[in-house]
């Protein structure tokens, strides 16, 4: 019977067998089973080993079949190593096991198949060196009955604080960041104080770069490598008022023959009894371009004002936007085309209150959104959950 199957699934069914044998050999069985190796002491045997693996019943609450995680550690968990195994039946598996079912489409999806690592160095309460670093890697196998999808992410980070500087680092493969508008696969960060003497206040310096691409096919651009490099100014008590500065690059010339973009904006939060605001306010200015192309530069203010806090039993937030192109720095950017208007009070606190008995929940909300090209919308929802 397995030969008449077409190659691919006879793969996919190889495939799950052999998770079986593996699991077995390794001491699966209905309840999952726990096997450590610790050493009693860390100076004879610094090396720390756990492995668990279970094969648990199929049935609709729990869709995993197998699953298995292996863990290694270095004396206090300095340096760490995992290793995680998932399969989880899809609806052709699970509908062997149903019984009476009135699903009468016919099952595709024989499961999903999650292989995740991971590998960390936590050197923070180290005072000499003050690191933490770690690679990250996750696949995704869904196995169809006419095929497979598989998708995979891979991210790797570094933090290194060495009282008062801090620095981070952030890596994922651009490939992986193709789906998205933009995708920024390099990410780092440097915070460093400054001294009270030379601005009179206590004060923090932030810088960042980015590496992005951008893909924005309905504006005839495939792809467009770009830096974003921004200067922040933090100050005023614990560093609720921030002044920054933001420049974003082309990497290289392209159909746009872009220049640089500029950000300048001041954010700033308070707190009071009652409430708390958060404010942040820019002005932007696109990228210049070559005048025989047509697009002008584009400038424009955005705006994002938050307010919430409670009126007695009442909880109150509201807020304010004034939105613009998310891509604003290329030439072809629009000005802000789009103002949002929302409120939303939860009465859970009173509820409560009134009825101590009663798990409630309730809620109204209103927003109201404004575009320059004529599109309004405005929508008002009232949201009741009982529970007794």
């Amino acid at each position: 019977m397995l030969s008449s199957l077409p190659k691919s699934r006879r793969l996919h069914l190889c495939t799950i067998s052999s998770c079986l044998l593996i699991c077995a050999l390794t001491g699966c069985a209905v309840t999952p089973s726990e096997h450590s190796a610790t050493s009693v002491d860390a100076h004879e045997q610094p090396l720390e080993i756990e492995t668990r693996a279970g094969l648990p019943m199929l049935s609709g609450e729990d869709a995993e079949l197998i699953e298995g995680l292996v863990q290694a550690g270095i004396g206090d968990r300095r340096l760490n190593y995992s290793a995680r195994y998932v399969f989880e039946s899809g609806n052709l598996l699970a509908s062997l096991v149903e019984e009476g079912s009135s699903d009468s489409s016919v099952p595709t999806d024989i499961g999903q198949q999650t292989v995740q690592q991971q590998v960390q160095l936590n050197l923070t309460e180290d005072v000499r060196v003050p690191l933490q670093m770690g690679l990250e890697n996750r696949r995704d196998y869904r196995f169809l009955l006419d095929g497979e999808q598989v998708s995979h992410t891979t991210r790797a980070h570094l933090d290194f604080k060495p009282e008062p500087v801090s620095f981070s680092l952030d890596w994922r493969p651009p490939d992986e960041l193709m789906a998205a508008p933009m995708g920024c696969h390099l990410n780092g960060n440097l915070s460093m104080p400054l001294a009270r003497e030379t601005v009179g206040k206590h004060s923090m310096l932030d810088f960042s770069h980015s590496e992005c691409h951008v893909r924005a096919a309905d504006r005839g651009l495939d792809e467009w490598a770009i830096q974003s490099r921004t200067v922040a100014w933090r100050w005023d008590g614990d560093f609720k008022t921030a002044l920054r500065y933001r420049q974003v690059l082309p990497q290289a010339q392209s159909l746009y023959s872009a220049g640089p973009a500029h950000e300048v904006g001041i954010s700033h939060r308070e707190e009071f009894s009652l409430f708390g605001v958060q404010l942040d306010v820019a002005r932007r200015e696109g990228g210049s371009q070559d005048s025989s192309s047509g697009h002008q530069r584009a400038d424009h203010w955005v705006a994002d004002l938050l307010v919430n806090g409670k009126l007695g039993l009442l909880d109150v937030t509201a807020r304010f936007m004034r939105a613009g192109d998310p891509l604003w720095f290329m030439p072809a950017s629009t000005p802000a085309d789009s103002r949002r208007f929302s409120l939303l009070l939860d009465f859970g606190a009173w509820l409560k209150d009134e009825f101590p008995g009663l798990e409630a929940d309730m809620s109204a909300s209103f927003d109201r959104t404004e575009q320059s090209n004529g599109v309004d919308d405005s929508q008002v929802n009232w949201n009741v959950s009982l529970t007794w």
